[in-house]
């Protein structure tokens, strides 16, 4: 029996017009759409007025079904794979699913799009011919303080995200550990608040705790 095909595939971002010609042909063809939230699938059913089978496979539960979910595709059904918002595996789950279907032979096919990162490279003055993504940092002030310090020996530009309730703690601390650094800040990326600074550390945390932002972000600190 020939085995199905997981699609890779990239949704917008913020921007529901970003979403690619081929993105939506194979959303609309495969037979499971391999989703991290509901919602996510849902709201391109809404937008694009079709419907497909969906399977929930997230940070909770991809250890123990992602052996299920290869099942579908070892039955000869071709599956797609997508996150809340962007490009699938970056820093949402996935990865799970990709090692099952690597060591069973399963034929992976990625469908570029949006993605965050490549978002706020594109609109860089900071040279990033080399780099460091460094994610998400520890959940509490001395862990981030300590992770930033380590950071900053690199001498290379590091970026940096975490979830909008931490943006101004994060911030803080940056400006605590980096000074009158500059960094690269992106906030809301794609949508109708986007902003886009390009500042010192110091200043632009007190910009987003005087504004009280709080949304998706993505931050560049210079080397």
């Amino acid at each position: 029996m020939t085995t199905g095909k997981l699609y890779i595939v990239a949704i917008p971002i913020g921007n529901r017009e970003d979403i690619s010609e081929r993105a939506l042909n194979i959303l609309k063809s495969v037979d499971v759409i391999i989703t991290e939230e509901a919602s996510a699938v849902k709201g391109l059913f809404a937008i694009h007025k079709f419907r497909k089978e969906f399977f929930i496979l997230n940070e909770h539960n991809e250890e123990k079904d992602a052996g299920f979910v290869t099942e579908f595709l070892l039955k000869g059904e071709n599956c797609a794979l997508i996150s809340d918002c962007g490009t699938p595996a970056f820093a949402d789950p996935g990865r799970v699913l990709l090692r099952h279907c690597f060591s069973r032979k399963i034929t992976v096919v990625p469908v570029p799009g949006p993605s965050a990162l490549m978002t706020l490279l594109s609109v860089s003055p900071i040279d990033i011919r080399k780099f460091m993504f460094a994610g998400f940092l520890g959940k509490t002030k001395p862990e981030r303080i300590s992770e930033l310090k380590k950071l900053k020996n690199l001498r290379v530009p590091v970026v940096l995200m975490d979830t909008p309730y931490r943006l101004t703690d994060l911030l803080e601390d940056i400006s605590a550990v980096f000074a009158e650094k500059r960094l690269l800040f992106l906030y809301k990326a794609t949508m109708e608040e986007e902003q886009i600074l390009f500042d010192t550390s110091q200043n632009i945390y007190k910009y987003c705790r005087d504004n009280e932002l709080k949304g998706e972000f993505m931050i560049l600190l210079e080397s």
